[in-house]
């Protein structure tokens, strides 16, 4: 996967409604993908909501705001910048 490719994997991340459980999942692959980890981005993509889910003992939601930020800061790195701030949270 490209660098280009992976900037705009993450910013599709920063869209997604996943489960608390996935976005643990997430949250665990972003240390390898800031390390460069091409697998980590891979197995990010596979996490992508493309399930339907049959029953919801939580709802999908957003990304948490602690990976939101990590997502920023990933895609900032990978575009050679700083994040941009309409993708950063409102606290």
């Amino acid at each position: 996967m490209t660098i280009s490719r992976g900037a705009d994997l993450l910013r599709e991340v920063l869209e997604w409604e996943l489960l608390p459980a996935q976005w643990a999942e997430v949250a665990t692959l972003l240390p390898a993908i800031a390390d460069g980890d091409q697998d980590a981005l891979q197995d990010l993509e596979l996490l992508a909501p493309v399930r339907v889910f049959a029953t919801f003992d939580n709802e999908p939601t957003g990304p948490p705001a602690r990976e939101r930020d990590r997502i920023n800061q990933l895609i900032a790195s990978l575009d050679g910048g700083t994040p941009d701030p309409e993708d950063e949270p409102t606290r």
